[in-house]
């Protein structure tokens, strides 16, 4: 992973946006913000040859059917949330029967006194823990 830092750090500096001096106190932060801007900027163009060569091998299906083609439209708004997160579209939950998770068990009086209990505990621990400091 260093090496590739080190490899963005090169190239910040090659492009005369990093100097290795640190006047001022948040210069650090500053070569941070330039580092993330490189390593976003390179991941943009992975995405980007990515969807271009997804975009030819699935053209050359003969099945054109929306699964094939869904996968290239995913990567292209993952393209677009990194660049530009505003115009991303939002996401949407998706209601379906066979997603529904069962709903958990009810508790029981008993389960919900020894949970009471239980709190009541901590709240008294916790209030004698800051009264004797």
């Amino acid at each position: 992973m260093e090496s590739q830092r080190v490899k963005i750090l090169i190239e910040g500096y090659l492009r005369g946006w990093l100097d290795f001096k640190y006047p001022q106190k948040f210069s650090s932060l500053r070569e941070e913000l330039i580092l993330t801007h490189i390593a976003e900027e390179r991941f943009h163009d992975l995405l980007n040859t990515r969807v271009l060569i997804e975009s030819v091998l699935r053209a050359s299906l003969l099945d054109k059917s929306r699964n094939t083609i869904a996968p290239i439209f995913d990567l292209f708004n993952e393209q677009i949330r990194l660049k530009l997160p505003s115009m991303a579209s939002e996401v949407k939950i998706e209601n379906s029967d066979d997603k529904k998770k069962p709903l958990p068990k009810e508790l029981s009086k008993d389960e919900i006194a020894a949970w009471k209990d239980l709190l009541q505990k901590a709240q008294a621990a916790a209030d004698n823990k800051n009264n004797s400091t």
